[in-house]
């Protein structure tokens, strides 16, 4: 079963782009994949620029012989270009309050390239409060 989530990215202009992503969507899974190798404003816009994944791995980049069906270990699956789909790319909401009202999957994490930080916000739990990543995890690691 999946743990759905969306990635996304504050632009300069403070809209938030993000991308669907369909596993392992939980703080453990995406979340430590986030905070393990995408700290970067330039590797995170990578991502989103992949538009909607299957799920998410340390690389965005495409290997000879990566592809949906077969992927190459630790390349992140994109359905664009892994598997030829269409109407992926990125969405864009006006802004970071629009985002996390908004319907996205079970969990939402925003990188704030000026701050340096991951966010996150379970959608679907009675503690909706928009936390950084690290203390989350850094809570979860501690049981």
């Amino acid at each position: 079963m999946a743990t759905r989530s969306r990635i996304g990215i504050i632009n300069a202009d403070k809209t938030v782009s993000s991308i669907y992503c369909h596993y392992d969507g939980y703080p453990q899974g995406v979340g430590q994949t986030l905070l393990d190798h995408f700290t970067t404003k330039y590797r995170v816009q990578k991502l989103v620029d992949l538009g909607a994944i299957s799920f998410l791995r340390r690389s965005t980049e495409r290997p000879p012989g990566h592809s949906f069906d077969s992927p190459v270990p630790d390349c992140t699956v994109a359905y664009g270009r892994d598997r030829g789909e269409t109407d992926v790319d990125a969405i864009t909401m006006d802004s970071l309050q629009d985002f996390f009202e908004s319907d996205f999957e079970e969990f939402g994490y925003i990188f704030d390239p000026e701050a340096t930080r991951w966010m996150v916000k379970a959608q679907h739990r009675e503690d909706r409060t928009v936390r950084d990543l690290s203390d989350v995890l850094e809570s979860i690691n501690k049981f």
